[in-house]
Order: structure tokens, then sequence, then C-alpha cells
């Protein structure tokens, strides 16, 4: 006997609401670093936990919104692939201005030298860029895998609520948080005073994880 199962159809009013949703989405996680453009957040430990932390409350808000459905454990695992490996870095404008310039410089210089050697591949430079393209690919794998376990959940339990989905936001959630405060507290122990925690990253890095729960 087969168990497959047909979903049923959605309506025109629904659909316009999920593509006005996924616009609203793709904005939101476009510009979600804009808050944080004129800070300095060195590491982006701080930052990432304070956002992992907004992130927590809006599962919450999710989770009370849909009466408290069954936890699904298994909807920690995408929380766990979207937490590793990632950092926010960025410097003030002053740092900007100055790299830029030595790159000018550096330009500079290359320009003056012989064609036979601007021909020859910077090995050296490639070599320290490779651990950052690799760790890019990973990082972009995890991610596109993340929302696996949710997907998981949905083929595993049909059901016709369209918003079902949001059953499994809030474990998901709480597996961002747990493993962001786990990295956070680690950076803590082992930097001790050298570890980076600013007032002034609070309210935009509040607004970073607004954007990125949106």
């Amino acid at each position: 006997m087969s168990t497959s199962t047909i979903d049923p159809p959605v309506g025109y009013g629904l659909q316009i609401v999920g593509y006005v949703a996924l616009l609203v989405s793709c904005i939101a996680f476009g510009t979600m670093f804009v808050p944080l453009r004129r800070r300095n957040c060195k590491d982006g430990m701080f930052v990432q936990w304070i956002e992992c932390s907004v992130v927590f409350i809006v599962g919450c808000v999710f989770y009370a919104a849909r009466g408290f459905p069954k936890f699904e454990p298994i909807a920690c695992i995408g929380g766990l692939l979207g937490t590793l490996l990632i950092f926010v870095r960025h410097v003030e404008s002053d740092d900007v201005d100055n790299e830029y310039d030595v790159a000018s410089k550096e330009m500079e210089n290359r320009a003056e030298q012989s064609d036979s050697d601007d021909q020859k591949i910077d090995l050296k430079g490639l070599a320290r860029k490779m651990p950052y393209i690799l760790m890019a690919m990973i990082l972009a794998c995890l991610h596109g895998l993340m929302m696996s376990p949710i997907e998981y959940l949905k083929q595993k339990n049909p059901s016709t609520d369209s918003w079902q989905v949001f059953d499994y936001i809030f474990p998901f959630y709480t597996s961002v948080f747990l493993f962001s405060t786990v990295y956070f507290l680690l950076y803590c122990l082992i930097l001790r005073r050298r570890a980076c925690v600013e007032r002034n990253l609070i309210i935009p890095s509040i607004g970073y994880g607004i954007l990125w729960t949106t």
C-alpha cells in the first residue's frame, strides 16, 4: 500500500503571501550586515553571540504562537550546521583606506616590473588564500544543508497545515543559540581580557539578528 501523500492545492492568496515573504526575506538577508557597517567588530564573536540570542528570542515567539508544539531534536542539527565556521569581521573606514593605499602601491610596483615578471603566478599569495577559500566552500555547503533536517521532518510528518514548518523553528533556533553560546564561552575562557566585548556593538548586533531571522 502506498504511503505517499498528495499536497493539497494552495490558494492564490497564500501563494502571494509566500512570494511577498520570500522577497522580504531576500532583502533582509542581503542587508543584514548594514547595521554593522560603521562598527569595528574585531573578530566578530561577540556580535555573533548577540545575533544568535536575538534568533533564540524570535524562536520563542514562534514556539508560543504555534501553541508549544512537540520539540523535534532532529531540527537542532540544522542549527549546528548553521553555526559552524561563522564569524563576522568588519574594520573601521580608516583601516580600509590604509589597506586600499597599500594595495594601490603594490599594484603600482607590479606595473613597473618587466613583462616577464608580470606573467609569473603568485604562488605564495595563492597559498595564503587557499585556507580561506576552503573555509568559504565548507561554509557554503553547511549553509546549504542546514535546512535539510527540517525538510526531512516535513516529509516524515506530512500535514495539511500550511504553517507546519514553523513548528520546527524553535528547536532550530535553540540549537543556533546553544552552540553559539558554547563557542562564545570558549572564546572568553581562552582570550580572557583580550576578548572583544563592547557595548557599542549590542544595538547593531540586535539589528543584525532581526534581519537574519526575517
